[in-house]
């Protein structure tokens, strides 16, 4: 090494120490500089999450076969984070729209929306699991919440406070500063100095969660040697978060944490005891026969009548489990208990009451299939106050229930038969939460309830 390129060295050195050091009060930096301890590498990515010169590294190219994100191991709740992020190239041209300010796209005389041909690159900071703040090369700039952006069932306001409110990239190759500060359903965007996002809201979005870095695009099929025109060719230095609050944020806002992914002391557990904890997740591990094991459901020690439930499940293909709720006699689950159908739905072209994610089983379809790919996390929301059970399933509304309309044994109120010999409308109130064992694999993680005045 010769004498121009040891002073060369020293200087990125001096770089990536200052990026990555964090010593302002109450952050805690989730990069070490060195490697990815902290983080869940997906299964099977091949090395192309790294960490190099003392930045995370990623080339859009993860050979992982289910979800390619980078995801902390911890969950956060409100919070603040700051991060440093750039593209290290563009990918292709992508036929950009433009979005506008109430988060319509821009169209023709004939309503067609227009579509230039642009250098792209696409990632994505991931909130709580799920939800996305948008780093990209289009020219309304990063920091757009997609998933609000273009719910158009969601209010004509809460849409148009998802769009940046100004562009405030730097060229691609060069570092963006970017703040996230997440309080209950809210987010606000600071990019480079500039607020883009201003306290929008994110409906449905779960209470705790971990932070991803966003896998996108990847090598283009059928096109060896290139990539798709909308990859994530990134880095990402100086991570680090500020929890708010003062206290864990599982505790806040009048929620208990069930599962901290440390231990089951919440919970009874039956014989041969089937749920374990794997990697900070609740999970079944017995011989997959797919048999209904009523003596392996996993129940919580306490009894709640009105509550609000958030957990976070994954599954495989051919999964069969449940979330049953107000359950009177343990012993018999499946006759005193309500079950929300955890099932390997996606793809169907209709929902029914028995095989479709988010269903009352045997009672109420769900109005969307709205479960996500085998292997992705789904986020779930049941609530129930007296006669009334609503589900929400990964931020869409899926079910709202009125158990007083079930007055007939056996029979639901179209006149449809059940399984049920007592009406819904005579099921205890108050009742133990349950996971079901169904003999199929399934994790749950993020579980947590709030109980209501009653």
């Amino acid at each position: 090494m010769n004498r121009y390129h040891c002073i060369l060295a020293t200087i990125l050195t001096a770089v990536v120490s200052t990026a990555i050091a964090d010593d302002r009060p109450g952050f805690t930096s989730l990069l070490n500089g060195k490697d990815l301890t902290g983080w869940k590498v997906p299964e099977g990515d091949g090395g192309h999450w790294k960490v190099v010169d003392g930045v995370i590294d990623y080339d859009a190219s993860s050979e992982a076969a289910g979800n390619k994100s980078l995801w902390t191991e911890e969950s956060f709740g409100d919070f603040v984070l700051r991060l440093e992020w750039r593209f290290k190239r563009t990918s292709g041209l992508y036929p950009m729209p433009t979005i506008l300010p109430d988060g319509s796209l821009k169209t023709d005389a004939d309503g067609k929306v227009i579509k230039i041909p642009t250098p792209n690159a696409d990632s994505g900071i991931l909130l709580r699991g799920n939800s996305q703040v948008n780093l990209w090369c289009w020219p309304v700039g990063s920091g757009e919440l997609w998933s609000v952006r273009n719910d158009k069932s969601l209010p004509a306001e809460l849409r148009a406070a998802a769009v940046p409110k100004v562009h405030a990239d730097k060229p691609v190759g060069q570092w963006n500063a970017m703040e996230i500060t997440m309080k209950g359903d809210r987010v606000t965007v600071v990019l480079n100095g500039q607020k883009v996002i201003d306290g929008a809201r994110m409906p449905g979005v779960v209470a705790s969660g971990p932070i991803g870095l966003q896998h996108h695009g990847g090598p283009a099929k059928g096109r060896p040697g290139e990539m798709s025109p909308a990859s994530s060719m990134i880095q990402f230095r100086g991570v680090s978060i500020k929890r708010l609050g003062g206290s864990p944020a599982a505790d806040q806002d009048g929620f208990t944490t069930l599962f901290d992914g440390k231990n089951l002391d919440r919970w009874i557990t039956g014989p041969g005891k089937p749920w374990v904890i794997e990697d900070g997740l609740i999970a079944l591990k017995r011989e997959m026969d797919g048999g209904l094991h009523n003596a392996g459901y996993l129940w919580t020690r306490e009894t709640y009548g009105d509550f609000v439930l958030d957990l976070e499940y994954k599954i495989p293909e051919r999964a069969n489990s449940g979330v049953f709720i107000r359950t009177a006699d343990l012993n018999d689950p499946v006759f005193t208990g309500i079950e929300i159908q955890v099932a390997n739905s996606f793809g169907q072209p209709t929902c029914n009451r028995g095989g479709t994610a988010g269903a009352v089983y045997d009672c109420v379809a769900p109005i969307e299939n709205a479960v996500k790919k085998p292997g992705q996390w789904n986020q779930c929301r049941i609530t129930c106050r007296d006669n009334r059970i609503e589900i929400v399933l990964n931020g869409r509304p899926v079910v709202d229930m009125d158990l007083d309309r079930w007055t007939k044994p056996n029979e639901n109120p179209d006149g449809s038969k059940n399984k049920f010999p007592t009406a819904m409308k005579d099921f205890a109130r108050t009742g133990h939460i349950g996971l079901q064992d169904h003999g199929r694999p399934v994790w749950y993680r993020n579980i947590r309830v709030k109980r209501l005045e009653e």
